[in-house]
């Protein structure tokens, strides 16, 4: 009884908020629909520049952090990578 119930509910708290879409009906074909709450703007696709960030991206060598045994082994005998 209580899976039934569940079920129900789930299904129609997806049908409200399915059925609850601002560019549904009379509204599909406008881009902005003015309310007494505010304004609903329609998005639109835009193409984005490929590697935008690539300028950002360090070009260095990426150094590993230490592991635990290689921290403590510094601490106690000096850097483990200097010769």
């Amino acid at each position: 009884m209580l899976a039934v119930s569940a079920l129900t509910l789930g299904a129609k708290a997806l049908r409200t908020e399915t059925s609850h879409h601002p560019f549904d009906g009379e509204k599909t074909d406008k881009n902005i629909i003015e309310s007494a709450a505010g304004s609903t703007h329609r998005a639109k696709p835009v193409r984005d520049t490929f590697n935008k960030y690539e300028a950002l991206v360090s070009k260095e060598a990426f150094l590993r952090p230490k592991r635990l045994h290689e921290q403590v082994y510094d601490y106690f005998f000096g850097d483990s990578k200097a010769k």
